[in-house]
């Protein structure tokens, strides 16, 4: 309220004090009590004068409730995350472990301790520090086996057209991490004595090698994850027993550039990874077979074709049952008149002399190509007189003129 030039009081509405009440019909103002505060909120409760607050005791024993909660709780908890953590690391284990392999049979090259994140990394199209290191910032190990055949060649191994002569046998890496501390071993080839204690460690065990008796992490925390390439290889063996082809067959591998199978030889004999691309071709480098390695397979080549078996193979039981009926029509054939005449023969030493011939080959035949020597020299081996005897004719009593076989085919013979 203001006073104006006559002295009436008229209302003023700006800047009235909260709890100031005013009646602008009777042109008074009501001034709050004494000890009131015009800035406290009407809302606003005080406290009680016989309310009280925490004492230091109970203070105390709420944060000892608290701390052993705590004690109870974070362990659990630290140990669902490390076995969270130890759960993603298998499966990244087993992920890096198949695109190594599977890079391996692509790119038909085995990788070294210094390639072989880069060839996981090409398969999974993910960036090399996920290979080497794992989730918790923790590096990686490559361990290659010495105690095989991988301690033999040169790494990164590359397959040439020869493969190799020399079987993969114990062709072993593994992959180590942790999921607490560093590896006391790093990428590398290392002793064949520790590389093979570690690939038999138990799981949730310490290898029993120097380096991880004084290793401070415990054995639940490593993880092995072991690739066996052996199976990933598979045996050719190829073969050339045609003497009357007009050069020797030829064969690819993953290629076309040919290479020539040599002529009654020891033939070819090498391993290859699985997936390798084999072409068999004639003499001339004509594809005539092309096939891809799954399996130990072998092939010759004869009457100017490849085959997987060697030709008059079959039944043994149907030959010798066809011979018999062969020579049952022949005894009951009607004789020749002058059958057992001196110098004559008759159908049974025809069949017989013919049945020893056979034997003989046979036994000689199972031995190509490397004849088995029982004597001195090739002219005492038994099976080679007995032939000689049947055709050659140094048999007694021939006069050394013809073979047992040309005394029942001769001018004179029954088989005349």
């Amino acid at each position: 309220m203001i006073a104006n030039e006559t002295g009436a009081v008229e209302n003023c509405e700006f800047m009235k004090p909260d709890g100031c009440q005013s009646n602008r019909r009777e042109g008074r103002v009501t001034v709050p009590a004494i000890g009131h505060d015009p800035l406290e909120s009407p809302h606003t409760k005080r406290r009680s004068p016989g309310a009280r607050a925490f004492t230091l005791i109970e203070f105390i024993g709420v944060l000892a409730i608290i701390a052993i909660l705590a004690a109870v709780l974070v362990p659990a908890t630290i140990r669902q995350m490390d076995t969270a953590a130890k759960t993603k690391e298998w499966t990244d284990l087993n992920a890096i472990s198949n695109a190594l392999v599977l890079e391996v049979l692509r790119s038909k090259t085995i990788p070294s301790e210094t390639t072989w994140s880069q060839a996981a990394a090409n398969w999974t199209l993910r960036p090399v520090t996920t290979i080497t290191t794992t989730s918790r910032r923790l590096p990686r190990a490559y361990l290659i086996g010495t105690n095989g055949w991988l301690n033999t060649v040169t790494l990164p191994y590359t397959q040439r057209t020869n493969g190799t002569a020399a079987s993969p046998a114990g062709a072993r890496v593994m992959v180590l991490s942790t999921i607490a501390r560093n590896l006391p071993v790093t990428s590398g080839r290392i002793a064949s004595s520790d590389f093979s204690a570690i690939w038999n460690t138990a799981e949730n065990a310490k290898p029993i090698t120097t380096a991880f008796t004084a290793w401070a992490g415990k054995g639940e925390d490593l993880l092995i994850q072991r690739i066996n390439l052996e199976p990933l290889f598979h045996r050719l063996i190829l073969m050339n027993r045609d003497k009357l082809a007009i050069a020797p067959p030829q064969f690819s591998i993953n290629t076309t550039n040919t290479s020539v199978l040599a002529t009654n030889g020891a033939g070819f004999d090498a391993f290859y990874l699985d997936g390798t691309i084999v072409g068999l071709c004639d003499y001339s480098g004509t594809p005539i077979l092309r096939f891809q390695l799954t399996e130990d397979c072998s092939f010759v080549f004869e009457g100017s074709i490849w085959q997987d078996q060697i030709s008059g193979g079959g039944s043994s039981e149907a030959m010798a049952a066809d011979f018999a009926d062969l020579s049952a029509a022949f005894l009951k054939a009607q004789w020749y008149p002058g059958a057992n005449q001196p110098g004559r023969g008759d159908q049974q030493g025809a069949l017989t002399a013919m049945f020893n011939f056979m034997l003989v080959y046979q036994l000689w035949g199972n031995q190509f190509p490397h004849f088995n020597k029982h004597e001195a020299n090739a002219t005492q081996v038994p099976e080679f007189t007995l032939l000689n005897d049947l055709v050659n004719g140094s048999a007694p009593g021939n006069n050394g003129n013809s073979g047992l076989l040309d005394l029942f085919t001769g001018s004179l013979g029954l088989l005349k």
